[in-house]
């Protein structure tokens, strides 16, 4: 049997440059929360990448350190970033599950943060998940337009919709079975929580720029509206379903 208690799962796409730092960030913030190899594992998702990111993860593999500490799941072609998720949710079997980021905009060290003020409440329906400081007004109008459009189309209020981590037990992804493929996997969840009872909790989390690669959804005026006009379809879609 398992001895597996919590596994975070990181989608990366083109993250070839941020897998070192994080990989070794991670290992080191479990190990400071207390984890060893057989009670902690990180999912890496090599989402179709077309730069270096396969290769330094089947080298890590089979690094006697770094090997012991993570699962690699790998994916031929990028499908978006809600598929990258999908897969490596899939591969879980711990009670305690989360997902974030490998971009480093996001610290693991709030996964486990988060996975704290979860074990402790008093209630099995919670789901904990990060409010991002530090934002550009830009930024932070296109995320008050999301949560507006949720409340309309979904009749919940949510708040910072993509923020990351979000940590939850194991048993929400049975109430989740039909997840988009892309960046609408967190409102879709968000949902899929509420709509079942649970809890959502949140922990302020720290937000700093990209120091390698791009944003694949904010590259650009055409591409970031796009997304949002897409999001905003897929809330309506949802809401009718």
């Amino acid at each position: 049997m398992s001895e597996i208690e919590f596994e975070l799962v990181l989608p990366c796409y083109n993250e070839g440059p941020n897998l070192n730092s994080i990989l070794s960030r991670t290992i080191e913030c479990a190990t400071e929360s207390g984890f060893t190899p057989h009670t902690f594992r990180l999912v890496l998702v090599e989402n179709g990448s077309v730069d270096e990111s396969a290769e330094y993860l089947r080298r890590w593999e089979e690094d006697p350190h770094w090997g012991k500490w993570f699962r690699p799941v790998y994916l031929k072609e990028n499908s978006g970033y809600g598929a990258g998720l999908a897969a490596g949710l899939k591969e879980t079997t711990a009670p305690f599950v989360a997902w974030s980021h490998a971009d480093r905009q996001t610290d693991p060290q709030d996964a486990f943060r988060a996975l704290n003020i979860l074990k402790n409440s008093k209630q099995e329906r919670v789901l904990v998940k990060g409010r991002r400081r530090g934002r550009s007004r830009k930024e932070v109008f296109v995320s008050r337009v999301f949560e507006f459009f949720a409340w309309l189309e979904l009749g919940h209020r949510f708040h910072e919709i993509n923020a990351q981590p979000k940590v939850f037990r194991r048993e929400l992804l049975g109430h989740a079975p039909n997840a988009p493929q892309d960046f609408a996997f967190d409102i879709y969840m968000l949902y899929q929580a509420r709509e079942n009872g649970y809890e959502i909790h949140e922990i302020e989390v720290d937000f700093p720029p990209r120091v390698h690669g791009f944003s694949n959804w904010a590259n650009g005026l055409r591409r970031r509206m796009k997304h949002i006009f897409n999001m905003i379809r897929y809330m309506a879609k949802l809401g009718r379903t």
